[in-house]
């Protein structure tokens, strides 16, 4: 269940809340990329806690060491989530290191290119749910002690 309900944060707070114009604003070299990413990875990290943490107490009032560690989990996904994001690291890895091409916005998308932004999306997710399994296991041990699936 605890895997579920990290997949379930991923999901919404890297979709769910993200419009397309944003997706593409977060990665710009300037004031309004950063806005636009700092905004991102602050709703994708309250996700995150909601569905792992928040929600499965819901009711339930917070001891001081819960509220640590639910700012720990937070701080860990805002700023492993700001990096890949703002950085691209993603892009760099599928380009670089897989050797694919990503279309550019607006650019004619092929059935390579196509197939190339799905291998993006794919890596993209990894990434992320990579990151946020060992932050877990670092920060919050007991997640993996209760996890079925």
């Amino acid at each position: 269940m605890n895997f579920f309900m990290l997949l379930m944060g991923h999901l919404w707070g890297d979709y769910c809340t993200q419009t397309h114009e944003q997706a593409w604003d977060k990665k710009s070299r300037n004031g309004w990329g950063l806005y636009v990413c700092t905004v991102h990875c602050l709703l994708y990290s309250i996700c995150i806690v909601m569905a792992l943490y928040l929600l499965p107490r819901f009711g339930q009032p917070l001891g001081d060491k819960e509220k640590i560690l639910v700012f720990k989990i937070f701080s860990a996904v805002f700023v492993s989530h700001f990096v890949i994001n703002r950085y691209n690291l993603v892009k760099w890895w599928v380009e670089k290191l897989l050797h694919r091409t990503i279309p550019a916005p607006g650019e004619k998308v092929t059935v390579v290119g196509m197939i190339n932004l799905l291998v993006y999306v794919v890596v993209d997710n990894t990434f992320h749910l990579t990151l946020l399994l060992i932050f877990l296991k670092f920060l919050w041990p007991e997640f993996y002690a209760t996890n079925t699936i």
